[in-house]
């Protein structure tokens, strides 16, 4: 049936076959793919970063993950780092920026599914009393382009959805509801073209 071509974005497959030249918009994320053989036997078919967008990323992602110190405060605010905003929160609880890898590492063993969402791109650990109890993961839905149904003239960049959480059971009363709290403040500062925010619960989109 031919090699896979996949989104180098969120990993949806796209089509199989062979090709020289290809440019294909993903359904799923809209991340515009450039697809070149680097051999005669059509090598490298998942186009890598820097030919599907460049050099930078995507305007409406967060900013890359840089050291920062954490709160000192007992009067919640914003977690400044060298890249930009890394988090949001003070002293007792905030939440802030986390690898990718180590996200989906805590998902896969503790969330119920055991299961990660690969359109993720917004990966925050969530701190209480200098512990980590949790993860959030943020990202496209799965239909991205029923956005727009749900908020009349929504585009890509201007939505999130809540794609996975977890907190440990020893995490006080209410802490689900301070991460996610802390989290839209936080997407407010860090990504200021996203809108509005929906659980991955809701299947509007």
């Amino acid at each position: 049936m031919g090699k896979e071509i996949r989104c180098g974005n969120c990993n949806r497959l796209l089509a199989r076959g062979e090709a020289l030249a290809l440019t294909i918009k993903c359904p799923r994320c809209g991340c515009m793919n450039h697809v070149r053989a680097t051999s005669p036997d059509i090598a490298g078919l998942r186009a890598p970063w820097s030919v599907r967008v460049g050099t930078s990323p995507r305007p409406y992602h967060p900013p890359k993950i840089s050291e920062y110190q954490a709160p000192q405060s007992e009067h919640a605010g914003y977690i400044e780092g060298p890249t930009g905003c890394q988090g949001f929160g003070s002293r007792d609880a905030f939440v802030a920026l986390i690898p990718c890898r180590l996200a989906r590492e805590t998902i896969i063993k503790h969330h119920y599914s055991h299961r990660v969402v690969n359109n993720s791109y917004l990966h925050l650990g969530v701190y209480l009393e200098g512990h980590t109890l949790g993860v959030l993961q943020f990202g496209y839905a799965l239909c991205p382009a029923r956005a727009g149904k749900v908020v009349e003239g929504t585009v890509q960049g201007q939505y999130l959805e809540l794609n996975r959480m977890w907190l440990d059971d020893a995490a006080p009363r209410n802490s689900e509801s301070r991460a996610i709290s802390q989290a839209t403040k936080y997407i407010k500062r860090a990504m200021p073209s996203g809108a509005w925010v929906q659980s991955y619960a809701d299947e509007r989109c």
